[in-house]
């Protein structure tokens, strides 16, 4: 059974549209819980998709939602709000992911060149210079400016990188793995995961505990394909195969904060506590007074 699915900029249960189809988006889901039918959107040069994965992780499978006439380049972003934006290097674009509509919302700044985006609330961005010196911008759309906060001693790939946000923190794609972005002072950031990262794009959290997903181009027929990255241990497993030239993606499941990694048991079975994957542990075992863990 098809317990998690991923749809492109939210569920029909939980999305409201206006009457112009704006870009806000109303989505519905309870922080620090372990969290289904979370809203993922995929970008495949001029398409939306819609995403849908198998519980538990083993397989996935997409739907295109509409053609657009503009292309994401590597970075999609969901902001606490519920709009989704995209970096088009030198400024930023909203879009709207039912019917691909989009528009900038910064103007095009000179000699700036930038690669992922990741926003925070508030119009607030934070942004990566692309073939510089790894200087991190903070940008904020509503006042139309940006500042340089610092440099990141961690490199993008040279494809470009993607910044998420996961348990209340930034990490990106660098070309030495996966950097937890310190945004106050980025020369104090951290490599989390180090393993080289070239062939990597997307980046976004999962609904699992400790692990984001990543997009891989897979050489040699331009394939691509999900990964489970592991935030702890480091260790990369595939997911399923996507859509070719599938690099860009991000879900409103980066505001979830903590993290889903707790499951709490309903162990005297009264029913004040109630899990997905578990009921209680007996009926007939020894009574306990529980506060449920």
């Amino acid at each position: 059974m098809k317990l998690l699915e991923l749809f492109a900029f939210g569920t029909s249960s939980n999305v409201l549209l206006n009457e112009k189809k704006s870009f806000l988006f109303i989505l519905s889901f309870l922080p620090g819980t372990i969290a289904f039918s979370q809203s993922y959107f995929g970008d495949t040069y001029h398409a939306s998709h819609e995403i849908f994965i198998d519980d538990p992780p083993c397989s996935c499978s997409w739907e295109p939602i509409c053609q657009s006439d503009w292309a994401i380049d590597n970075s999609l972003t969901a902001s606490y709000e519920g709009v989704f934006y995209a970096d088009g290097k030198p400024r930023i674009a909203q879009k709207d992911p039912l019917t691909c509509e989009w528009s900038w919302v910064t103007p095009q700044w000179p000699n700036l060149e930038l690669t992922g985006l990741v926003a925070i609330g508030g119009g607030l961005f934070y942004a990566i210079e692309w073939g510089g010196n790894n200087a991190v911008y903070e940008i904020d759309v509503p006042n139309s400016s940006y500042s340089i906060v610092g440099n990141s001693p961690y490199p993008v790939n040279f494809t470009g990188t993607d910044l998420c946000l996961y348990n209340g923190e930034v990490y990106y794609l660098s070309s030495d793995g996966i950097v937890r972005l310190n945004t106050i002072d980025p020369s104090e950031s951290e490599l989390v995961v180090a393993i080289q990262l070239n062939d990597y794009y997307g980046l976004t959290a999962s609904p699992w505990c400790n692990t984001l997903l990543a997009i891989k181009a897979i050489d040699p027929n331009n394939i691509y394909s999900i990964h489970l990255v592991n935030i702890l241990d480091g260790s990369i497993s595939q997911l399923c195969i996507v859509k070719y030239h599938f690099w860009a993606f991000s879900s409103m499941m980066e505001y979830t904060n903590p993290a889903p990694c707790s499951l709490t048991l309903d162990l005297d079975c009264n029913d004040d506590n109630s899990t997905r994957f578990f009921d209680c542990l007996t009926s007939e075992g020894v009574p306990v007074a529980d506060e449920d863990i």
